[in-house]
């Protein structure tokens, strides 16, 4: 019985995650398990928030996002975002746009009569991605 004893953590992120003893999920059919990302379009997606904003501005016209139209699109695209903590991620987006080199902030046309700035991938990461950009 102590074998299929579940025990509940906390995730970095406030959500509860259950596994059994063993260490696999105990949540049952539809939930993500090591490796396999989940069919379950509300559940955690498997990325970090680099990655996420990566492709938020990879998919943006002009490789180039506002910071309200990355967070759109982790919405739009993973719906797991919708709900929960908006304040929690929106704060880790914004602290990896400050404080990782690969993002680089651009000024909007027209200086400063529009609040906000761009965002895009810096040279150094295209380049290593086989792209120079």
């Amino acid at each position: 019985m102590a074998q299929n004893a579940v025990k509940n953590a906390r995730n970095g992120d406030g959500t509860d995650s259950n596994t059994n003893a063993n260490g696999s999920n105990a949540g049952g059919a539809g939930q993500q398990t090591a490796g396999v990302e989940s069919p379950n379009p509300n559940a955690k997606p498997p990325y970090s928030y680099v990655a996420l904003i990566t492709m938020a501005i990879k998919e943006s016209v002009g490789e180039r996002a506002t910071l309200s139209e990355i967070y759109n699109f982790i919405i739009k695209k993973f719906p797991y975002f919708e709900k929960g903590n908006r304040k929690g991620w929106q704060n880790s987006i914004r602290h990896n746009l400050s404080l990782n080199e690969c993002f680089v902030k651009v000024p909007r046309d027209g200086g400063g009569e529009r609040k906000g700035n761009y965002w895009t991938i810096g040279k150094k990461v295209s380049i290593l991605q086989g792209r120079n950009v």
